[in-house]
């Protein structure tokens, strides 16, 4: 049901590093709603501030963006259109690969109408709800996506030879992911304190034709 890219040779790329990016505040989760693709209504005008103050931030310390890539979800494309103003760039195209995990019929309901407790990480492989996506397809999207840095299949302007970082302005399920192919340790408590319009720069080194994952620092938001 939830479609993704078949892994990709990882070649003679060996390492990159990406700026993640949280987006800012959304409509949906103050609303309590679950914000899948129907549910998500962009960002709240707290949201909004915070993704401003972000890119001021981000040029004070001289980290500036080659690309800026974007989930397909309102949240994400809002942040990233911000970003992209902020610093003179056009934005890529949406890509499914860096949304949050499918909800599928549970878009847009409340979350006091949900089951009283349930875990997507319970168990990986099976869906949190019925006809949602698994934990594990999310994995698997997003190392992919991941793989395509490696070999440098996002084009000429993610390449280490370029001024700046690829940004990707995504969610904290796939950070949560990503970081998730490093320390597991440094994953959940950099996962705890990750509030909306925060970054973290990572590096990606290719071992043994694996992804890995190294957190270089983390920006919070006020």
């Amino acid at each position: 049901m939830f479609g993704y890219d078949e892994a990709v040779d990882l070649g003679d790329r060996t390492s990159a590093e990406i700026l993640l990016i949280r987006h800012g505040e959304a409509i949906s989760g103050r609303r309590g709603v679950v914000g899948g693709h129907t549910g998500c209504m962009g960002l709240t005008a707290l949201g909004v501030r915070q993704v401003l103050e972000l890119g001021d931030r981000l040029a004070g310390f001289d980290l500036l963006p080659s690309v800026i890539r974007r989930s397909s979800l309102q949240r994400s494309s809002e942040t990233a259109s911000l970003l992209a103003m902020r610093f003179g760039l056009q934005l890529e195209r949406p890509s499914c690969s860096l949304c949050e995990l499918h909800p599928g019929p549970f878009d847009g309901v409340r979350f006091d109408e949900l089951p009283d407790s349930f875990d997507p990480y319970l168990d990986r492989a099976v869906p949190f709800l019925p006809g949602a996506e698994t934990v594990a397809g999310l994995d698997l999207r997003v190392r992919s996506a991941l793989r395509r840095v490696l070999v440098g299949r996002q084009g000429a302007r993610e390449s280490s030879t370029q001024t700046g970082l690829p940004f990707w302005v995504t969610h904290l399920g796939v950070i949560r992911s990503v970081l998730e192919l490093g320390d597991s340790s440094t994953a959940q408590s950099s996962i705890s304190q990750l509030s909306p319009a925060s970054a973290l720069l990572i590096r990606l080194d290719a071992g043994g034709g694996e992804v890995g994952v190294e957190l270089l620092s983390l920006l919070l938001s006020h």
